[in-house]
């Protein structure tokens, strides 16, 4: 019983540190896509959000490819029967690797 609670707890943490880096990732593209300022402008926008012991691109980039393998980590180790949450699980994995894709391809 404990052990199958404890599993369960995967889910949302998976869920929460995927939705983290997309919103990371959705507040970039916000920035950057705006025709108004330079790219410059737009990653000093970015990094301002955060607090400034991780105002570093790099690391930001690092932390978010660690929270995305964490993601994928928690979600893989879960066993359901249920097709509707396999799906969601599915969901979240693919994009939490586009995601760190995406980050692995920006620090080249």
């Amino acid at each position: 019983m404990k052990e199958s609670i404890s599993k369960k707890a995967f889910i949302p943490v998976g869920i929460l540190l995927s939705l983290g880096v997309l919103l990371s990732f959705i507040l970039w593209l916000k920035l950057s896509l705006t025709n108004e300022i330079n790219f410059e402008t737009a990653r000093q926008l970015y990094l301002s959000n955060y607090p400034p012991f991780l105002r570093n691109a790099r690391v930001l980039t690092t932390l978010h490819i660690g929270m995305n393998v964490l993601a994928i980590t928690c979600l893989l180790r879960v066993s359901l029967s249920s097709p509707k949450l396999t799906t969601l699980i599915r969901f979240f994995v693919i994009l939490n690797l586009v995601m760190m894709i995406w980050q692995i391809f920006s620090l080249m």
